[in-house]
């Protein structure tokens, strides 16, 4: 005899019963799930795809208004160089910052060309800062450092776009998955319900069939 045979129909609504509990124990547990990755995707849009997009139009920004200082006539140099320094150390504070934030491989490698590039802006403009009115200052060096940071910049932001693109469809995907596992839910509980009436029942009728048959042996 299988097992099917073996168990009793009140023993076989109990089982469904079980089954049930379980799947929507699991079923819960998925959607806990998918909150927490959730809560994560937006936490990760805003700490590591909008903030850094703020922090990269701010190096944009600060690398266009030492350029724009250093082709302003008429200014003493060591205003300038203040001016430069100050600049300066508000992008070190902005790359502290955008350090900080999670980055894929590829942003990583596109930060370090930029790091480089930056580098190497600084010490040609640290060498203007001292040689402006003599034949050592490399005009041309300047500019190419400036133009290579600049797009690097661009690329960085680009990404910036793409991964944050990619997670707002991960959680348009997880807000659709939450929307069918509840609809599940809501079904297995149905199903629940049902099989708690019938275990129920049959414990009823059981337990009114045990009463009534000694009466109906002394009646006879």
């Amino acid at each position: 005899m299988n097992l099917k045979t073996k168990l009793k129909p009140q023993q076989k609504a109990l089982l469904i019963f079980i089954v049930l509990v379980v799947a929507i124990m699991l079923n819960n547990f998925s959607n806990w799930r998918n909150y927490t990755n959730l809560s994560k995707n937006f936490s990760s849009i805003y700490k590591d795809r909008i903030m850094p997009s703020g922090y990269i139009y701010q190096l944009h920004d600060h690398l266009y208004q030492k350029k724009l200082l250093l082709q302003q006539p008429g200014i003493p140099q060591s205003e300038k160089a203040a001016a430069i320094a100050a600049h300066n150390k508000d992008v070190s504070a902005i790359i502290k910052a955008y350090e900080n934030t999670y980055l894929t491989p590829a942003e990583e490698n596109y930060w370090r060309h930029f790091k480089n590039s930056l580098l190497q802006y600084n010490i040609t403009e640290a060498g203007y800062l001292v040689n402006a009115d003599s034949n050592h200052y490399d005009q041309a060096t300047l500019q190419q450092h400036f133009i290579h940071s600049q797009e690097v910049l661009k690329k960085l932001s680009n990404l910036q776009a793409t991964e944050a693109d990619l997670l707002g469809k991960s959680s348009h995907y997880i807000i659709n998955s939450s929307r069918i596992q509840t609809y599940l839910e809501l079904v297995l509980l149905m199903i629940l319900v049902i099989a708690g009436i019938i275990i129920i029942n049959r414990s009823a009728q059981q337990a009114g069939g045990l009463y009534h048959y000694p009466g109906m042996n002394s009646y006879n």
